[in-house]
């Protein structure tokens, strides 16, 4: 297994254009940015290996919207937060005001 100075090396060395875009399709990205992600999943792993904290945030909320009931992501997506040093907001859709709703006008007596 690489060390942590050496992941942070290879994940340095790789062109990708990861920032501010959304990763849903493996199949949307390149060679590199595909092992760039999985570098740095390594690297956080090492880092916790050695008791390293992995907390990129202070504070911090991240929102979760499910619309399928799915326990292994939602837990696995709590968990990043946890690592990356967030807290999580449930969004559920069938509970939230809807954008369309008319508000409730009182007539004059």
């Amino acid at each position: 297994m690489k060390t942590v100075n050496e992941l942070i090396k290879d994940i340095n060395s790789l062109t990708s254009h990861l920032h501010e875009k959304d990763f849903l399709l493996t199949w949307e990205q390149t060679p590199d940015e595909l092992k760039q992600v999985l570098d740095v999943a390594a690297a956080l792993k090492a880092l916790r290996a050695e008791n390293i904290s992995t907390k990129v945030f202070n504070s911090g909320l991240g929102i979760s919207v499910f619309r399928d009931n799915s326990t292994r992501t939602r837990f696995s997506y709590a968990s990043a937060l946890n690592l990356l040093g967030l807290a999580q907001q449930d969004l559920d859709e069938g509970k939230s005001q809807s954008l369309t709703a008319k508000p409730c006008v009182k007539p004059p007596i």
